[in-house]
C-alpha cells in the first residue's frame, strides 16, 4: 500500500503561515470580544474534536461550558497561537 505525501517548500509553508497569522491578527482588532463555539474554533485552526479537547484540558486554550456547550473567546485563541509561536530560523520560542 503506497502512501501519498504532500511536500511543500518550508519557506512557502512559513510564508503561508505568516499570512494566515496576520489575517487572524487583523480580524482580532476588528472583533475584540467575539465569542466562538467549538465548531468555529475547530474550523479556524483546522483541528479535530479530540485535538481541541486536548488543548482545552491542558489549559492551552481557556474555555467556558454553559449547559453542555463550550465557548471560547477569539482573543484567547489568538493568544494561545502567539504563545506557541516559535522563531522559524532557530526554533526558539518567542518570549
Amino acid at each position: 500500500m503506497s502512501k501519498n505525501f504532500l511536500l511543500i517548500d518550508p519557506d512557502e509553508f512559513w510564508d503561508q503561515f505568516d499570512t494566515r497569522m496576520n489575517e487572524l491578527l487583523k480580524d482580532r482588532k476588528e472583533n475584540p470580544k467575539k465569542i466562538m463555539r467549538s465548531a468555529e474554533v475547530r474550523a479556524m485552526l483546522n483541528i479535530s474534536d479530540s485535538t481541541l479537547q486536548s488543548m482545552r484540558i491542558s489549559g492551552a486554550i481557556p474555555a467556558s461550558k454553559i449547559e453542555g456547550t463550550w465557548f471560547y473567546y477569539y482573543d484567547d485563541i489568538i493568544d494561545a497561537l502567539e504563545r506557541g509561536r516559535t522563531n522559524r530560523k532557530d526554533g526558539l520560542e518567542n518570549d
